[in-house]
Formats: C-alpha cells, sequence, structure tokens
C-alpha cells in the first residue's frame, strides 16, 4: 500500500488471468440446463433470441450465459457486427453463409414454441435418423436424385411441428431456387405421406408467387401452404400443441 493509503492496480497480465477464471455465484440452475438444451436444439441463436425465449432482462441474460460459456457448455462468437452469436459446445461455429437462415429459422422456432407448439428442429431431425439408422424419419425422398453409392437424396424441412392433426413441415424460404430445385421439392412433398401440411415462410410475396406456382405445377397445392415470414405467428396459433 502506498503513503496514501491506496492500492496499486494489479499487472494487466493478472487482471487477464483472474478474467479467465469462473467466476463466484454462477452456479448452473434449472433454466441454464434448458437455455443450453434450447441452443442444442436450434445450433445456434443470439443472446436476444435467448432472453426473449426464456423472458430474461439483459444483466440477468448476461449473467446466465456467462455461467454457460464458463461451464463450457455453449460457445460463442461474432462474425458480425453487433450480437454475439451462441452455439453448443461441440459443434462447429455458424458459417457466415448459412447464418441468416439459421437464425431466422431459430426466430421461427422460439415464436413457435412461445405458442406452446411442440417443435422439432432440423438438428433433433438429424440425431433421430442417426440413432435409427432410417432417414425417412423425418426426411422425404427427392424424385430420382441418387447421391454417392447410388443412395437416394433426402430432404428434411427446417423445423416440424408435432400436431394433433399429425406432422407439420416447416420451411423457411428467404431465397430465391433454381426452377428445378424448386421442382423437385415440390413433387417429393406431393408424394410423400408423413406430413399433413408443409407451411412455407417465404420472406418476399416474389418467394410466395413462386412457391404457389410450382406447387400448383407439381400437384402439390393440397400440402404446401405458403405464408409471408412477417406473419408466421398467426400461422403458429392455428396448431394445436400435443396432448
Amino acid at each position: 500500500m502506498s503513503a496514501t493509503g491506496s492500492s496499486k492496480s494489479p499487472p494487466k497480465a493478472q487482471r487477464k488471468r483472474r478474467a479467465g477464471r469462473p467466476q463466484r455465484g454462477f452456479r448452473l440452475t434449472e433454466r441454464d440446463l434448458a437455455i443450453a438444451a434450447f441452443i442444442d436444439r436450434v445450433g445456434c441463436a443470439t443472446t436476444e433470441q435467448v432472453r426473449e425465449r426464456f423472458g430474461l432482462s439483459k444483466r440477468m441474460g448476461w449473467r446466465r450465459l456467462q455461467a454457460l460459456r464458463e461451464s463450457g457448455r455453449v460457445r460463442s462468437c461474432r462474425p458480425l457486427i453487433g450480437s454475439g452469436i451462441l452455439y453448443p459446445a461441440g459443434a462447429a461455429a455458424p458459417k457466415l453463409r448459412d447464418l441468416d437462415h439459421s437464425l431466422t429459422a431459430t426466430a421461427v422456432a422460439l415464436q413457435l414454441e412461445l405458442e406452446g407448439a411442440d417443435v422439432v428442429t432440423e438438428r433433433m431431425m438429424r440425431r433421430d435418423e442417426h440413432a435409427a439408422g432410417e432417414r425417412s424419419l423425418w426426411s422425404v425422398a427427392m424424385p430420382q436424385r441418387f447421391g454417392l453409392g447410388r443412395a437416394p437424396v433426402t430432404h428434411r424441412p427446417d423445423l416440424a411441428i408435432r400436431a394433433t392433426g399429425g406432422l407439420v413441415a416447416v420451411e423457411v424460404e428467404l431465397t430465391r431456387k433454381s426452377k428445378g430445385r424448386l421442382a423437385d421439392l415440390m413433387a417429393a412433398w406431393a408424394r410423400q405421406g408423413q406430413y399433413g401440411e408443409v407451411l412455407y415462410l417465404c420472406r418476399s410475396r416474389e418467394l410466395m408467387q413462386l412457391v404457389t406456382s410450382q406447387a400448383c405445377e407439381s400437384g402439390a397445392q393440397g400440402v404446401v401452404r405458403p405464408t409471408h415470414l412477417d406473419t408466421p405467428w398467426a400461422i403458429g396459433r392455428l396448431f394445436q400443441p400435443t396432448a
């Protein structure tokens, strides 16, 4: 302590070491584990999305996410200026080219969950199919398409809703697909039997018109329902959660 009674600040290297230590009082709660499970289900989310999903203030959201990061259950990155992106520990950081679509799908999933829907994410579908060794649990077969080893090419929806009337597939449509790709998808939806309805959430009116036109040409107009992405939450209220 100096003659004036004030203590010196610790060296910069020492401050960095302290910053890297787990902070006292950051014990994981049941809500923390639920937050980690949500991030694991959706694959990536912004801090604002996590706060909205769990009703957290900005300060409390920071504390709980910091606890999860220090525990090693979630990781974070900042690919763009603005909010950090959270993703599950053990998973690769989200790719920049996929980020817009991934975060939009997360936004749809969290809003549907807040309305009480039983939502299945693409990440959950992939795990189910891998565990069962059966790709047709959630995926639909694409017409006359084969991958490596001549295995049929399949397609998973971005999300699915378990509703009282059966399964509803949800597709987040942000950009225009080639006519051939969209035609194949519509043909696949027309031929499949596991989903009673396929909800296309389109970013623009032009995309809605393209999906509608191609669905009619492929005979999928009875199962495919396009709607504008700005108003999907009213659509979510049409689906009652399973008992």
